[in-house]
């Protein structure tokens, strides 16, 4: 790797395209190792990047003073504030300011000399990790600073899922191209030689090929490692359950949300549903919380829990007819559960977070149940229980700060789960499962199929794919 760290450090202005496991995080701390202690500023996009990179700085030795690692926004906001007449941005940032507008005080604030001035003198030079995710007012920021340092950005086009309707990701041949020099295509798929599956990740580069010009993949000789099998339902759980006897991490890939979900309740918490950031689930949940009392306060805490966890909704159902007709259920039934009726009780004459856990924790130990939205409701637990802490907030804001706390800090991801690209993008595991690749895109199939270091099995409705090819890229 000797060669691509000198042609990086000796670049003015230049692009490595970095296809999935072939050693860019290593490539950029090198570069930042070898750049003779002069301090080097590194953007990415998440905090989660961030640790990531500061570990593979550790790992090589770079100084500690040789560096600054930060989120794109973070920098941003760092400066724009600073500046806050010179960037526009007013006094400090406004509370709820959106990150757009942030990104574009920076950009304001750099087209001032003493600000230019300022950077060049704080740094000898810039390195933007995962490129393909920037959208067009971080890409108009890089620019802005690539006009005033040596400015090198890493990024696989075939890897830009993140974009929206409104708030569009670069494109590679329109943004990218004319203004960054191409330094070199990575080629070496080191997520497979170090587990000894170099044969596969070699062929996953050729269907990176495929996929990025539109050419058919032949998914009926496939090397050691991988497997396809034809898709429906029936052979999805078949697949899924026979995974969970493998050792180590697993992941399964579908199309779309209701699809996890459904999936994980079937496995029965062998694989577990991963959560989004935002959680909105969660979000849900808490509002009703707070705005419910009595039976609909009930109704909301059971209804959660049956979100999370299998026979809740026909178990409880007594309970919730007896209560809604202004009755006590049963003889049998409170004998069969004592616990769960006294909690949900005394949710009809208080409403108290402290009893809405008490009644959550009686109704996790239902017998027979499985919880197979593990993450949710432990969520929901950490919220119930800061909240008490907190006060003038609503459980909802308790909530959302938490998870936005996950998002800067990182999350606990479990170790065998059913998820989409968008969540599982940057991520390692063991092995993966591509459930219906019929239904994904071209960059979607390519960021699912190079999840799995040791083995990946593909299910779709025929052994040939053929996607439309990426624009832009």
């Amino acid at each position: 790797m000797e060669t691509e760290v000198r042609e990086v450090i000796a670049a003015s202005r230049g692009c490595v395209i970095a296809p999935a496991g072939c050693g860019k995080t290593e490539l950029i701390a090198r570069a930042v190792a070898a750049g003779g202690g002069r301090k080097q500023l590194v953007l990415t996009h998440t905090h989660a990047g961030v640790r990531a990179l500061l570990t593979r700085l550790k790992k090589v030795g770079a100084p500690s003073g040789s560096y600054s690692v930060e989120t794109i926004c973070g920098w941003a906001l760092k400066y724009a504030s600073a500046f806050p007449v010179l960037s526009g941005l007013g006094d400090g940032r406004p509370p709820g300011t959106p990150y757009d507008l942030v990104v574009q005080a920076a950009v304001n604030a750099l087209a001032k000399r003493s600000i230019r001035k300022l950077v060049q003198t704080s740094y000898a030079g810039i390195y933007v990790d995962e490129y393909q995710d920037c959208v067009i007012g971080q890409h108009q920021l890089v620019l802005a600073l690539a006009e005033i340092l040596p400015c090198r950005v890493f990024g696989d086009p075939m890897q830009g899922i993140f974009g929206f309707r409104d708030n569009p990701i670069v494109d590679w041949g329109r943004d990218v191209r004319p203004n960054f020099t191409e330094l070199l295509r990575l080629a070496t798929p080191w997520r497979w030689r170090n587990t000894g599956r170099e044969e596969m990740g070699a062929w996953l580069l050729d269907v990176r090929a495929c996929l990025a010009t539109g050419k058919a993949l032949d998914l009926s000789a496939l090397p050691a490692g991988c497997l396809w099998t034809r898709n429906d339902i029936k052979s999805q759980l078949k697949v899924c359950f026979e995974s969970m006897s493998r050792s180590g991490t697993i992941v399964a890939i579908h199309h779309m949300k209701n699809q996890c979900v459904s999936l994980t309740q079937r496995l029965r918490g062998g694989l577990t549903h991963m959560e989004t950031v935002d959680c909105q689930d969660l979000m849900a949940a808490a509002e009703q919380i707070e705005r419910f009392r009595g039976v609909g306060l009930i109704k909301v805490v059971i209804g959660f829990a049956a979100k999370c966890m299998t026979k809740v909704s026909t178990e409880l159902k007594p309970l919730l007819v007896a209560f809604g007709k202004g009755k006590a259920p049963s003889a049998a039934f409170r004998k069969k559960y004592p616990q769960i009726v006294a909690a949900c009780a005394s949710l009809l004459e208080q409403h108290d977070l402290t009893l809405i856990r008490v009644a959550l924790d009686a109704i996790g130990q239902l017998p027979g149940s499985v919880l197979y939205r593990r993450e949710l409701w432990r969520e929901m637990g950490r919220t119930l229980h800061q909240h008490q802490a907190v006060l003038g907030q609503s459980l909802r804001d308790t909530a959302w700060f938490l998870r936005d706390a996950s998002r800067h800090y990182g999350r606990r991801i479990e170790s065998r789960i059913v998820s989409r690209t968008l969540l599982v993008k940057g991520l390692e595991f063991d092995h993966a499962i591509v459930l219906d690749a019929d239904q994904l895109d071209a960059q979607n199939l390519y960021v699912a199929m190079t999840r799995g270091a040791s083995s990946l099995h593909i299910m779709s409705s025929s052994s040939q794919i053929k996607k439309a090819p990426p624009k832009g890229i």
